[in-house]
C-alpha cells in the first residue's frame, strides 16, 4: 500500500510520487525524477500505477493541492 505523506513525515519512502488533477479532472501521477509519470481517469487507478511501477517498495505519494499539470513537475 502506497505511504501518503504529509507535511509533518519526517521520512519519505523512494520512489516518491506526487499525485493530483489537472485542468481537464484527470488525476495525474509522477515520480519525483520524472522516471514514471501517467494521466488516468480515476485516483485509484493512478495510485495503481505507482505501486504496480515502483515493484515491491513501498511508495511514498504526496498528494498536492490545486491544478497539477504534466509540464509544471519538468
Amino acid at each position: 500500500m502506497a505511504h501518503f505523506a504529509s507535511k509533518s513525515a519526517s521520512k519519505l519512502n523512494e520512489p516518491l510520487f506526487f499525485l493530483g488533477q489537472n485542468s481537464r479532472g484527470e488525476w495525474v501521477i509522477r515520480e519525483l525524477h520524472g522516471r514514471m509519470e501517467g494521466v488516468f481517469t480515476a485516483r485509484k487507478e493512478a495510485i495503481r500505477f505507482a505501486l504496480y511501477e515502483s515493484g515491491s517498495r513501498n511508495p511514498s505519494v504526496i498528494a498536492m493541492n490545486g491544478p497539477l499539470e504534466m509540464e509544471a513537475l519538468r
